[in-house]
């Protein structure tokens, strides 16, 4: 737990902090806007974090040196005069610089990330991963679904629907994003594909940055991610659960969904990690080749390990 202290209390982003650490585990160790205390404030924290104004950065460069105290800076605007002043602080106590508010963002999410549990969730098509989120979430721990987030920003009104429109004309409509249209634009084109990664992966690395703040006082979290092994995704939490089931068992489950053939199952079997090897690198293994209430006492059991890991210990 770190008391942070804010500089710029007013600001959308010094409001917006502030917010985010009353709501979680960091304290907050006070807060000043212009031409207030912030030497004073620096005394009484662990952590100083600026979004005020380029003509306040020496001062309160000046004030985190002088109390010893890192200093997170988000303040834009800045020209060649304060970032020597920025490498002159740095020579005493660490300084983080940030050239725009969704980095800041990011830089704060960093900090809430230490103090909490992330667990990546995966599992290949038919294995229950789904259903064992929706028992995280039954039992109080958030869950950011990745597939979810996507379908948002490309649904109606959704975020990336205009700039999908302008990199590959035609592919949305009055619904947003039209997976056949899109699809058939990129798929078996991998410099298309990339294109249109380059514009969904940032999109969902802000909502996922977003979440951890809104969350910011749960001591463990989970990140519901299909493809984790197969998108180098495994490095980005701090374990990993593998969900399975008997062969049999995935069979029968994918072939009952609607328009799924035996094709079909083959293809999306070959694109995906197998799940013996997603087995053998996972930190833990959900079986949902048994009934759902043993599957939810192996859910309940996991979490109180994970959090029992964690200083608090608490509930979200």
């Amino acid at each position: 737990m770190a008391a942070i202290g804010i500089i710029g209390r007013d600001g959308r982003m010094g409001q917006a902090i502030a917010a985010a650490i009353e709501g979680g585990e960091h304290t907050l160790a006070g807060a000043v806007d212009k031409g207030e205390d912030v030497a004073g404030l620096a005394d009484r924290s662990e952590v100083l974090i600026d979004f005020s104004a380029p003509q306040a950065l020496e001062g309160n460069l000046h004030a985190a040196v002088g109390a010893g105290v890192p200093l997170l800076i988000g303040t834009t605007g800045l020209e060649e005069a304060h970032h020597t002043a920025i490498d002159n602080a740095a020579r005493a106590v660490a300084v983080l610089q940030t050239g725009n508010t969704s980095l800041g963002v990011t830089m704060l999410a960093r900090l809430v990330r230490r103090m909490k549990n992330e667990l990546g969730l995966t599992g290949s098509i038919g294995m229950g991963k789904s259903t064992v989120a929706g028992m995280f979430e039954a039992a109080g721990v958030p869950v950011f679904d990745a597939d979810a987030e996507v379908r948002a920003l490309q649904g109606p009104g959704g975020e990336l629907v205009p700039a999908i429109e302008q990199a590959f004309p035609g592919s949305t409509d009055a619904d947003g994003v039209s997976r056949e249209k899109l699809g058939a634009l990129v798929f078996g084109n991998p410099a298309e594909l990339a294109r249109l990664e380059a514009l969904v992966h940032p999109a969902v690395a802000a909502r996922r940055e977003a979440f951890l703040i809104e969350h910011a006082g749960a001591p463990l979290v989970v990140f519901d991610i299909p493809l984790l092994f197969e998108k180098g995704g495994a490095g980005m939490v701090d374990s990993v659960v593998v969900v399975s089931a008997p062969p049999q068992a995935q069979r029968q489950r994918v072939l009952a969904r609607p328009g799924m053939t035996e094709e079909k199952f083959a293809h999306i079997l070959e694109l995906q990690t197998p799940d013996s090897e997603k087995r053998g690198r996972a930190d833990h293994v959900i079986d949902t080749g048994s009934t759902l209430a043993q599957t939810e006492d192996a859910v309940r059991g996991l979490i109180a390990e994970l959090r029992g890991k964690h200083p608090d210990g608490a509930a979200s």
